[in-house]
């Protein structure tokens, strides 16, 4: 039985996120009782076995934000990594905030330099499939394509041109890539700087 997930329900942080995000601006243990992350374990029991909504921090309002977006994934890939070890089907997917790949952005080039495409952020998705175990699991049945965006910035042209960046993802364990069937981005309409993501999989 195929099943849709649409992961653009989640790309926007709950007021709960947004107060631990705040919090953690001013405090010196960044994370150390950070709802946010205890969230992403109250995870709902279904189809799937467990599945969870993710916000990142954005680093986009300057360098304290970066370190606030940094710190957050320095603690968060731990907890992938146990989500990842609890031998259960697991989804994580939302703003995961970071452009993965080249093909992840409408120019290279450009955007190296800028928060969402910063080394240190990509080498961290790459620690997270590649070290930790999990898949994205548009790039399972779309691994090549290019210019699949998810999000576009304000400026004059940036949607109509597609010069976009792919910033939301539904990440997967490996025992459920097998049945990835489709993936799409939504761009019949614009509903926000955001673009719909459905993944379907086989069940």
């Amino acid at each position: 039985m195929p099943a849709d997930f649409r992961s653009d329900t989640v790309t926007r942080p709950s007021a709960e996120m947004r107060r631990a995000m705040a919090e953690a601006e001013v405090g010196d243990d960044v994370f150390s009782e950070d709802p946010s992350i205890n969230r992403l374990q109250e995870c709902v029991a279904g189809l799937l076995g467990k599945e969870a909504a993710l916000y990142v921090p954005s680093g986009t309002s300057g360098p304290a934000r970066q370190a606030v977006k940094e710190a957050f994934l320095d603690r968060f890939i731990a907890n992938m990594a146990q989500m990842k070890n609890e031998g259960h089907p697991f989804m994580v997917c939302g703003d995961y905030n970071i452009a993965h790949l080249d093909i992840d952005v409408f120019n290279p080039a450009r955007c190296a330099g800028v928060t969402g495409f910063l080394p240190q952020e990509r080498a961290w998705m790459d620690d997270v499939i590649d070290r930790v175990g999990w898949v994205d699991a548009f790039r399972v049945v779309r691994p090549d394509d290019k210019k699949q965006f998810t999000w576009w910035s304000g400026w004059k042209g940036a949607w109509e041109n597609n010069l976009g960046w792919r910033i939301d993802y539904q990440l997967v364990t490996p025992d459920l890539a097998p049945r990835v069937r489709s993936a799409s981005i939504y761009r019949d309409e614009r509903f926000s700087d955001h673009a719909p993501v459905t993944i379907e999989y086989d069940f």
